[in-house]
């Protein structure tokens, strides 16, 4: 009786370590993709001297069950008409078959000379399955005005220009 009662114990510690550390494990995969996607950005900004909209990637709806990765690369004659681009035209396509997150950019195309070319990147997933879903950013603030343009999938705020961060309250 007394063993059962501390396996018990030791069980209600333990799982749910466990399961924080398998939500952060696949949490730093959006941390890994949207740092490569910043570095693909300041890239595409190099040689089109614009940052590009993006399409969501993958398609269908975040769970617990990761999503299939496709993306192909799309050609269109000006890349800075604000259209949609996929991932793939921006370089990123990453060694993972499938994916818990979608991630998504949009992007500022400045219309007049007072406005800065600015980018938000959104990687957006619901790890534990509760229907909440979780949102990490990463935005640019050229203007320095301490805030970045909103969240391509959710409008979130960016108001931590430069740095990754989760815009919804999670448990891990």
């Amino acid at each position: 009786m007394i063993v059962v009662a501390i396996f018990s114990v030791l069980a209600g510690i333990a799982i749910p370590l466990y399961q924080r550390s398998i939500f952060r494990a696949r949490q730093a995969e959006a941390v890994v993709v949207l740092g490569n996607l910043r570095t693909n950005q300041w890239s595409y900004f190099g040689t089109f001297d614009c940052f590009a909209n993006t399409e969501q990637h993958p398609i269908g709806t975040v769970g617990v069950t990761p999503l299939p990765w496709t993306s192909a690369i799309t050609v269109y004659p000006n890349p800075c008409d604000g259209t949609d681009r996929s991932l793939k035209d921006l370089g990123l396509e990453p060694s993972i078959s499938r994916s818990y997150y979608q991630y998504q950019c949009a992007a500022q195309i400045p219309a007049t000379p007072t406005q800065t070319h600015e980018f938000t990147c959104s990687a957006q997933a619901d790890l534990d399955g509760d229907a909440s879903v979780q949102e990490l950013l990463f935005c640019t603030d050229q203007g320095f005005t301490g805030t970045g343009i909103a969240s391509p999938q959710t409008a979130a705020s960016c108001l931590f220009p430069y740095g990754t961060y989760r815009v919804s309250l999670g448990t891990y």
